[in-house]
Order: C-alpha cells, then sequence, then structure tokens
C-alpha cells in the first residue's frame, strides 16, 4: 500500500478522462454512442494516473458488455460535488470532490446481482466461462483514493457513480502520456475468452505503442500462430477459459513455435502458481486483477528477455 502511496500525484482528471474517451471511440463497434457531459473545467484528484485510466476503462468495458448484442448508448458525466456532500471518508472530511456517472442503456441487473457486483470473481456469466474481475478493481481504486461508488439499475439501464475527493490547489496539467509506463512496438496476441478483460488489455497496450491482436477462443489463436508464425513475438493467455486451458494453449504453442515467449494470467493462484507455470514453459504468470503498471512492466521485461529474431 505504501508503493502505491509513493505513486500518487496530483492528476488533471479532465484531460485524462478524455484521453480514454477516444480511446475507447476507436475501439467500440458504431452501434454504441458516446455521449459527454464534462461540466467540470478542470480538477485535479491525488492518484496514480494509471489508477485513474483502468478505473475509467473497466467502467465502460463492463458498460459496452451489457451492450454488445443490440447496441445502445453509453454516457459519461463529470460534475462537481459541492463540500460535504456524498457518504466516502474523504469526502465527509468536508472537502468539495467530483462526481463521475457512467451509464449504459443496455439490460440491467437484478438486485441479487447488484448486491454482488464489487466482489471478486463474481460474473454473471455461466460457470467456467470467465472470471469478473473489471467492477471488485474499480471499487478497489476508488477505495484506495478515499472515494465511494454505488451502482443502480432497472430494465432497461445501468449507471455507476463515482465520487473523489479533489485537490483544491492548482495543478501543473502533465503530458497524460504513458511516459512513466514502459512501451514499444512489438505484436502481442492476448488470448482470454472474458470481452472486458481483453479490451482493457488491448486498450492498456496499444497506447504503449504495442500492435495488439485479441482473440477469445485458443483454437482460433492457435491458428493465427500457425498461418503466420513470424508474425507475434509475445503471447499472452488466460489460463481459465472453456475448451482448452491456459497451460494447455501454452504447450500447442510451444509446439508450433518453440521461442514464442507465453505469459499466462490466473485469478485462482491456488491452481497455478509461478513456479509450475515457469516449469510449464511459461515466461510469467500475472495474477489478476492486473493492473496497467504490472502488465506494462511484465510486457517489456519479456520482451526484452526474448528479443525477436
Amino acid at each position: 500500500r505504501q508503493a502505491a502511496d509513493n505513486r500518487k500525484i496530483p492528476v488533471a482528471i479532465v484531460p485524462l478522462l478524455k484521453e480514454s474517451l477516444k480511446l475507447l471511440r476507436a475501439s467500440l463497434p458504431t452501434t454504441i454512442e458516446i455521449v459527454q457531459h464534462i461540466n467540470v473545467p478542470e480538477a485535479s484528484v491525488l492518484a496514480d494516473p494509471v489508477q485513474i485510466r483502468q478505473m475509467i476503462m473497466n467502467l465502460c468495458t463492463n458498460s459496452f458488455q451489457a451492450m454488445r448484442e443490440h447496441g445502445g448508448v453509453l454516457t459519461i458525466s463529470l460534475d462537481k460535488l459541492p463540500a460535504g456532500q456524498g457518504s466516502g471518508a474523504a469526502v465527509l472530511a468536508g472537502g468539495p470532490g467530483i462526481e463521475l456517472k457512467v451509464e449504459d442503456t443496455g439490460p440491467g441487473m437484478s438486485p441479487r446481482i447488484m448486491d454482488r457486483i464489487f466482489e471478486p470473481f463474481f460474473t454473471t456469466k455461466h460457470p467456467g466461462s470467465a472470471t469478473g474481475l473489471g467492477l471488485s478493481v474499480v471499487h478497489g481504486i476508488v477505495h484506495d483514493l478515499g472515494g465511494e461508488i454505488t451502482a443502480e439499475s432497472d430494465e432497461h439501464r445501468t449507471c455507476f457513480t463515482i465520487r473523489l475527493p479533489v485537490i483544491e490547489k492548482p495543478v501543473v496539467v502533465q503530458n497524460l502520456d504513458e511516459d512513466s509506463l514502459p512501451g514499444g512496438s512489438e505484436s502481442v496476441l492476448i488470448v482470454d475468452d472474458e470481452q472486458p478483460i481483453r479490451e482493457t488489455c488491448r486498450m492498456m497496450l496499444s497506447q504503449l505503442g504495442y500492435s495488439v491482436t485479441t482473440s477469445g477462443d485458443p483454437r482460433e489463436a492457435l491458428a493465427m500462430i500457425k498461418r503466420q508464425k513470424d508474425r507475434f513475438d509475445l503471447v499472452i493467455a488466460d489460463q481459465t477459459m472453456p475448451e482448452m486451458t491456459g497451460l494447455e494453449l501454452l504447450h500447442e504453442i510451444l509446439r508450433l513455435r518453440p521461442g514464442l515467449p507465453v505469459i499466462l494470467c490466473t485469478g485462482f493462484s491456488e491452481q497455478l502458481n509461478e513456479e509450475s507455470a515457469l516449469r510449464e514453459g511459461a515466461r510469467q504468470l500475472l495474477l489478476k486483477p492486473v493492473t496497467c503498471m504490472r502488465l506494462a512492466e511484465s510486457v517489456r521485461n519479456v520482451l526484452d528477455a526474448n528479443p525477436p529474431a
């Protein structure tokens, strides 16, 4: 926790929000409309910029998941929160804040599901198909920043509201490119059956300069590697997928292309630990939830240790 606190700096939230939404717009289908109501010209929060970006990305990809079949409208609002409003600890301390709302027009959630959405590993999908982590990560980030998150849902909409304390003193708006994170230009293949996690990783790595391809089907990923053996410099694969586990995929990749480095991701460390993953041929094991910082550093470290031929 102390290390996370050491990375916190005054972050100008409006440019960061606009930058993230621009990245999202490029990745979402045209069936989803993005509406912005940014009513705060400038506001700063004490945070790690990576946390803010991941919070926005995870919430928006969750909304995208709800609207992927039939499309809809994703509405992002940012407003001032007068001093004393909200129930978050820092807001209660009497200072002003900001209120970020992310609303989608996808099918809503039942009260039973709403009670559990911030739990790690809770998912509305059928057992074995995916590991829900996006909202629990958002909840953890908001709590770490001294704020609060609430959700409301009915049959035709879901809205998440985040309230964060702001810093009153003016700050210099920094260049919000990922200067502090290592990037590159290599080609990365992400294999994960859960769309929000796949998209979030793709957006993170694309912003760092990598050429990113994604697949929700391990067999499709193998077919791509088989067709063009020199196309990818790194594969990032989820361990828990239907039909084929990450380890099984790893073995097939190493059979097709022995020198291709693979990073495995898992939310269940008791099933797969780093020692066993490395013994099986993986270059690294990442435990979900994976932060932007951890992902960027792991990708760069593995690629540097295994430079493309």
